[in-house]
């Protein structure tokens, strides 16, 4: 595969953002537009996410894509940070109108989630920062609720037949290198949140982390000890006990379905900031936990965004390490 130089593909980008601005004013061109090529496509789903990114930058360029959920916006490096929407269905929808559009060219593209996810107290700290390794569908699944009592591992049964969307083992060298870069990004921290950690007697102890490990796709939002038992051991069961269960977010396996079926998958990176716990802590009711999702939400978008931009900004400087990762 030839690889551009950056001064190459900083000329390419700067000429398409000029015909795109001069096909903005005359509303017209006499051939059509060339495709903007893409160094680095940066995936996020809700506002507080999206805002580590866009907010109050004046030079971002907004390329209307027909079926997709957003603007994608663009800047003169050839980063492009596309909000999919929230949930599976907005992630797979927006994905694959962004690739069919025909307005960039993604032949050297880096493509990299970044966004926020629950997880378990005894795995990760909250605004802790985790790298996927594997992704595992939740919702394609049989999950069972017997009469009597029984372990939770009974609560879900794999499918019988492969749908291939149910999980996706990542480019294990790619995700690796982006740990390794990411590792020593400073974090922040919020003492409310600490004071949420204290009450559950397992949880991993302050300051945030970063983490390499499987992260579970679901529209629903669940909370509860025994479904995050249930979590551990589909992650467990799905990729042959080869993966773990660190996080849960709400579309990450229908955005590797897309980009899988459009031969993208080898070049993704998929990074997730905890948010919030995946059950209560003994004797407190949902209502008390879910009073810390908004400080969470916040907290975990700043951690995600700062892994995020370290990655981005190395990706971008560093394009014949990023490929040699994926193997091109």
């Amino acid at each position: 595969m030839r690889i551009a130089g950056p001064a190459t593909r900083g000329y390419r980008i700067a000429r398409w953002l000029g015909c795109f601005a001069i096909a903005a004013v005359l509303n017209a061109c006499q051939s059509p537009m060339p495709r903007m090529p893409v160094n680095v496509m940066v995936f996020t789903a809700i506002p507080e996410e999206t805002k580590q990114w866009v907010g109050g930058e004046s030079n971002a360029i907004p390329v209307e894509i027909e079926g997709a959920f957003a603007a994608v916006l663009c800047d003169r490096r050839g980063l492009c940070v596309a909000a999919l929407g929230k949930g599976k269905a907005n992630a797979a929808a927006s994905a694959t109108a962004i690739f069919a559009s025909r307005r960039f060219e993604l032949a050297d593209t880096l493509f990299i989630t970044v966004g926020t996810a629950g997880a378990a107290p005894s795995v990760a700290s909250i605004g802790s920062v985790v790298v996927a390794n594997w992704i595992v569908d939740w919702d394609l699944a049989h999950h069972l609720l017997p009469p009597g009592p029984l372990p939770p591992n009974k609560l879900f049964l794999p499918l019988t037949h492969n749908s291939g969307s149910q999980v996706f083992e990542l480019n294990a060298k790619l995700a690796q290198l982006a740990y390794d870069v990411i590792k020593d990004t400073r974090l922040a921290r919020n003492e409310a949140l600490g004071e949420l950690e204290s009450l559950y007697p397992n949880a991993q102890p302050p300051p945030p982390t970063f983490l390499l490990c499987a992260t579970l796709t679901g529209d629903d939002f669940w909370v509860g000890s025994e479904l995050s038992a249930v979590a551990a051991d589909m992650v467990q069961r799905e990729t042959g006990g080869r993966a773990r269960y660190c996080t849960s977010e709400m579309e990450d396996s229908a955005t590797a379905l897309a980009l899988k079926r459009f031969g993208y998958l080898d070049r993704y990176i998929d990074i997730r900031a905890v948010s919030d716990f995946d059950q209560p802590a003994p004797g407190q009711s949902m209502q008390d936990l879910m009073k810390y999702q908004l400080a969470g939400v916040l907290l975990a978008s700043e951690n995600a965004g700062r892994a995020g931009k370290v990655l981005v900004d190395f990706a971008l400087h560093n394009h014949d390490k990023v490929w040699s990762a994926i193997g091109k």
